[in-house]
């Protein structure tokens, strides 16, 4: 059984309602229905960076594991390491598919179920084939890759080099969709693979979750480097640069996903080391996170459910109610089934894979 990381499941808590917010309000507006994302300065935060802190926890929390794993034991078990992620993704993942595809009117061609099948659904929207019934999924397929890899990657590093080398990395995969676009753009005849090449780009955020592969390896290794980083100034002063600007509808006019997993690896850092309040890991934000996973993953089939059966020309107010009430409610007990139920039973079949 690993160790609990304080702090971890309140920020997967406010990403996964942060998504969740922002994707009913783009829904609205793709509607024709009124929405708050049609006034500047939002209170609904952009549903990307909500997928970044994803990103950014991800790569913290798997670095850590391995490196603890390899430290423990000598080595990493590659096998038992995919039969966890496979027992901790897939059950959720491929009900979503089900479920998704059958409530819906929608009829995906061969080559998008072959790609989403194959845990590829951010190369299916890439090609603009994506699962239209549950379309974030996507994000989930980046993950899996970056799983696929980064066991192979991370031992063949030397020590002293795993953390330049994630930096160097992360630099270069934040240039490379720019020097591609300029590439393609040259091309006299639109081939369409400009529009593909920025669709898989604009998905793949390697380096969001390097970058927290940058400060897992830090705090699981404890280099002495945490001193400073670690700290309450730092704590607080990321978590102030990322939330505030995040939640009253700030963009950043360039590289505006790097710029936050920078603030929030800082702040995933932080809530590891304990610099943040107890009390996050109790209560409501602490549960939300545990379910987040089926949070992110039920949340469009609870949205569409209740979108189809309201009326907002009967007053927008009383349909906000019902609508954030009913996806909001609807997704959380879903949630809370699965994780008591599904999700349990494969999560006792993981720990049968644990090592460290």
């Amino acid at each position: 059984m690993r160790p609990h990381l304080p702090g971890l499941n309140a920020l997967r808590a406010v990403a996964a309602l942060a998504v969740g917010a922002a994707h009913l309000e783009m829904t609205k507006r793709d509607r024709g229905i009124p929405s708050v994302l049609d006034h500047p300065g939002s209170w609904v935060a952009d549903h990307r960076v909500g997928v970044m802190l994803f990103f950014v926890l991800s790569g913290f929390i798997i670095t850590w594991l391995l490196v603890r794993e390899q430290e423990a034991t000598g080595g990493i078990d590659r096998p038992a390491f995919y039969m966890r992620r496979v027992l901790r993704i897939w059950p959720v993942y491929f009900l979503v598919l089900l479920v998704s595809g059958l409530l819906f009117p929608f009829t995906p061609g061969w080559d998008t179920l072959l790609l989403c099948a194959a845990g590829l659904p951010n190369i299916a929207k890439a090609f603009d084939i994506g699962w239209e019934a549950s379309p974030q999924i996507w994000s989930i397929g980046v993950e899996e890759q970056f799983y696929l890899l980064w066991p192979w990657v991370l031992p063949a590093l030397p020590k002293r080099w795993v953390v330049p080398s994630l930096l160097g990395f992360f630099l270069v995969w934040t240039v490379l969709p720019i020097m591609v676009d300029h590439a393609l753009s040259d091309i006299p005849v639109d081939t369409g693979w400009r529009r593909v090449a920025y669709l898989f780009f604009y998905g793949a955020k390697f380096n969001s979750m390097a970058l927290g592969g940058v400060l897992g390896y830090l705090f699981a290794t404890k280099h002495p480097v945490l001193r400073w980083l670690a700290s309450p100034v730092v704590a607080y002063g990321s978590a102030v640069l990322a939330f505030v600007p995040w939640f009253t509808g700030h963009t950043w006019p360039w590289f505006q996903d790097e710029v936050y997993s920078v603030l929030f690896a800082f702040v995933v850092l932080n809530a590891a080391s304990g610099q943040y309040p107890r009390s996050l890991d109790h209560g409501p934000l602490d549960l939300l996170g545990r379910i987040s996973y089926g949070f992110y993953m039920y949340h469009w089939i609870a949205l569409l459910l209740i979108m189809s059966v309201l009326d907002h020309t009967r007053g927008m107010m009383r349909y906000d109610l019902l609508l954030y009430g009913g996806v909001f409610g609807f997704t959380i007990l879903v949630s809370w089934l699965s994780y008591i139920g599904p999700e349990r039973y494969f999560q006792r079949l993981r720990s049968r894979f644990e090592r460290g």
